[in-house]
């Protein structure tokens, strides 16, 4: 079993654990802000960064980083809720289907199987369309190699 000090020596881990808790330190500076976020020409507008406003001012009068502190903490609750709402949708599924058996799983497992699929087929399709003008065998071996 790994011990933290371990987790630690890994840079992945570490740069992973440094990028959370900077978003996870914004998402709580939201909750002491001078500003309310939906109140407009709070502050000078079109100001450029100053040690009284780190990021500057938007041309609405709003201090830019106070902005980004309540649009990090609103991401992470939607993002908890999605993550929530779905592992629940998941289990459902999972328990139905293995309840059931038969086609009923062979159905949901199907269905589930082609959500999962396609973002990665949305990726590939982008891809694709970006570098349509220099298509060639290398580049389609390289791009299937990858995924």
């Amino acid at each position: 079993m790994r011990t933290l000090i371990d987790l630690f020596k890994d840079y992945r881990f570490s740069v992973a654990f440094l990028v959370l808790s900077v978003i996870l330190i914004l998402a709580i500076l939201s909750f002491s802000s001078p500003y309310d976020p939906t109140v407009w020409y709070v502050v000078p507008r079109d100001m450029k960064p100053s040690a009284d406003h780190i990021l500057g001012t938007d041309s609405n009068g709003q201090d830019i980083f106070w902005q980004a502190t309540f649009a990090v903490r609103n991401s992470l609750i939607i993002s908890l809720i999605s993550a929530l709402v779905s592992r629940v949708i998941a289990i459902l599924v999972g328990m139905i289907a293995g309840y059931t058996g038969g086609l009923v799983d062979r159905v949901l497992m199907f269905i589930s199987d082609s959500l999962l699929v396609i973002p990665l087929f949305l990726i590939m399709v982008m891809l694709a369309m970006m570098v349509r003008e220099h298509m060639n065998l290398v580049v389609l071996v390289v791009d299937h190699s990858e995924f």
